[in-house]
């Protein structure tokens, strides 16, 4: 088929993953549906969603939307099992939805796993392994930790007022109101690289 030759999960897995006659992308749609979900219920989550089967199918096929449509069948009904919702697993997911549904709340958890995450930073400053269910993360590849500043304290602490100075140029509204690398007689007195604070680099 021509989404197998396209698709990246495939070139990586193999037929034999998909444990069904049918492989790749068009199987990760047909096989959970030829079982009413009850077999190859994992397979919709064997994508990336990249859409290159969809790009190259004869017959245009959504696959993609299928898959989504697919992944949200198979959270209904694990909803519908008491046990299925105490899953630890959903525990997470549920816990990074509202997580995520707020920048407040975002900031909090990112806060939260700053702290966390300091007995596993090794000294080459990345995570080797982590326990439980996380170690998944962790058994084939290492994990860079969660940086000291995020992007909005960064954003916040540089000023997103109009006038702050330009991504390329931050020290630009400094300059203008008299500041370091101004001139007396109003020019600049270097033209060097600076850092998001707006200092020059020697």
């Amino acid at each position: 088929a021509a989404c197998q030759n396209v698709c990246p999960v495939y070139r990586q897995t193999g037929g034999h993953a998909y444990n069904s006659v049918y492989a790749g992308p068009i199987g990760a749609i047909l096989t959970p549906q030829l079982h009413q979900l009850r077999k190859g219920s994992s397979l919709p989550y064997a994508s990336s969603l990249c859409g290159a089967c969809y790009e190259v199918c004869p017959v245009k096929i959504d696959i993609p939307e299928v898959l989504i449509h697919l992944r949200g069948k198979i959270v209904e009904r694990r909803k519908a099992d008491l046990a299925a919702r105490l899953d630890p697993w959903n525990l997470g997911m549920e816990a990074a939805s509202a997580a995520l549904a707020s920048g407040a709340r975002l900031e909090i958890a990112q806060a939260l796993g700053r702290v966390a995450q300091r007995p596993f930073v090794a000294k080459n400053g990345f995570i080797e392994r982590l326990p439980f269910l996380l170690d998944g993360w962790t058994k084939h590849r290492d994990l860079a930790p969660i940086p000291r500043e995020s992007f909005r304290q960064w954003w916040k602490r540089r000023g997103s007022r109009p006038g702050a100075g330009s991504a390329a140029d931050p020290g630009a509204s400094q300059r203008a109101r008299g500041g370091f690398g101004a001139s007396a007689g109003g020019g600049t007195a270097g033209t060097g690289p600076t850092t998001p604070e707006g200092k020059h680099v020697p």
